[in-house]
């Protein structure tokens, strides 16, 4: 593998395949923000391909693919040093052949399906701001709170105990307190103890939530509700006119508690794959 330098230098690689009179599919969203932050963290990297290229983006605890291939060659692709995930996303009833067909490309190579998520968004237009206060819970006040550098041991250790590592890229040593150092990691915290914490992330007006974990002792307090509420506010604060996050397809407990914040379902889909 080799590091990718910057955005000029990974759209370099992304044109010199389509000079090559190639019919390239990809299942890469990435915007250019996102690869310019991966690029100068030194996290994202490329991999030849006999068919094409694929780009390794280090998660820490995996490798995030995205590829453009040749979509009439058939795929080689060998394990690494850590597992890696590939998303494959779109639209609800109509899935194009184009990502089934690769998907049972990457099945061949040992990718094996691991879950799927639905996205669900809102407009914050209209949306009313109302400014977060105390949370009296149980005779116990907690705050929600912009996360400093002190407190990036025990969400890590939160999001580490609460969320599954596959799904949510989790942030961890100096990636985590960049995120920190950039205000984008809120949490709840009762005596300066965090039990509950989430990341946002803003770009071209849209927010979106990453990372919501409540500490399993705090479940069914409305902690994880008020810290979406907080989401809403702050990504309104910052010039977003949406908002979005991803969760189980099959996690309806979770789906009607955003459906009564605001949150829709959308038509998007996201299907991804493993390989260890």
């Amino acid at each position: 593998m080799r590091r990718v330098e910057d955005i000029n230098h990974f759209v370099q690689l992304t044109q010199t395949l389509k000079q090559d009179k190639t019919q390239i599919v990809t299942n890469s969203l990435l915007l250019p923000g996102e690869i310019e932050r991966l690029t100068a963290l030194g996290q994202m990297m490329y991999l030849p391909l006999p068919t094409g290229i694929a780009f390794l983006c280090d998660e820490g605890a995996f490798y995030r693919l995205y590829y453009y291939v040749d979509a009439r060659k058939q795929i080689s692709f060998e394990k690494l040093g850590k597992p890696v995930v590939i998303d494959f996303v779109y639209r609800e009833g109509r899935k194009p052949d184009a990502v089934t067909n690769m998907q049972e490309e990457w099945q061949r190579c040992g990718f094996t399906p691991y879950s799927v998520n639905r996205k669900m968004s809102m407009s914050l237009v209209d949306y009313m701001q109302c400014k977060p206060r105390p949370l009296m819970r149980n005779g116990r006040q907690f705050q929600i709170i912009r996360a400093e550098p002190r407190h990036a041991a025990e969400i890590e250790a939160l999001w580490r105990a609460v969320l599954d590592p596959f799904n949510s890229a989790i942030p961890e040593g100096s990636a985590l307190l960049r995120q920190i150092e950039d205000g984008n990691v809120f949490c709840i915290i009762e005596n300066d103890t965090v039990y509950a914490a989430d990341r946002i992330q803003v770009e071209n007006r849209r927010g979106s939530a990453w990372q919501v974990a409540v500490d399993a002792s705090m479940r069914r307090m409305g902690l994880g509700t008020a810290l979406q509420l907080h989401n809403f506010f702050t990504a309104k604060k910052r010039g977003c006119h949406t908002f979005f996050l991803w969760v189980a397809e099959d996690n309806t407990a979770a789906r009607m508690v955003y459906e009564k914040l605001g949150l829709a379902c959308t038509k998007d889909i996201s299907e991804t794959y493993i390989l260890k």
